[in-house]
């Protein structure tokens, strides 16, 4: 059991001994089940802490055990607010390198509610990324923007070209 984070909001397995996890405040740690340990996990991008904004999911890519792909989404400070990011990096030990921004949600908002974003991969290595609505429901039915919806993209962050199911 991990006592010393304060609100974990989600977490990946990477194997049978470890986990990394992760809480509000912009922080990744890595965890090892057997041996309790918890390692504060360096090269997190910054992470604009706004209400219910901050570092909001985590997931490993598929082949993470070639690739060593960590995959971020966080609240992010831009001109007039606030949005959601996608950024991915390599772990290497406790350290994220090269942590690239893959994607932006736009339009930016100054509130600090309805960031909610979650990663996953489906079988086809597509990644699908939520986005909050901002505390505005109309967000979800507007083709205009990216708040409210589920977003699909190739693992380098460029969109895909073809559905695939």
């Amino acid at each position: 059991m991990v006592n010393n984070i304060s609100a974990p909001w989600g977490f990946t397995f990477i194997n049978d001994n470890g986990s990394t996890v992760y809480g509000e405040k912009g922080k990744v740690y890595r965890f090892n089940i057997s041996t309790n340990a918890l390692l504060e996990t360096s090269g997190v991008p910054a992470v604009a802490q706004n209400g219910q904004g901050g570092l909001l999911d985590i997931a490993l890519h598929p082949n993470f055990n070639t690739n060593n792909f960590v995959y971020l989404t966080y609240s992010v400070a831009a001109t007039g607010g606030q949005t959601t990011a996608l950024g991915r990096g390599t772990l290497v030990g406790n350290k994220i390198q090269n942590f690239a921004e893959l994607f932006r949600a736009l339009p930016v908002q100054n509130s600090g509610v309805h960031f909610g974003s979650r990663i996953v991969f489906d079988r086809n290595n597509f990644l699908y990324m939520s986005v909050g609505d901002r505390s505005t429901q109309n967000n979800a039915q507007d083709k205009n923007n990216h708040l409210g919806k589920v977003l699909r993209f190739n693992d380098d962050g460029t969109i895909p070209l073809t559905i695939h199911w």
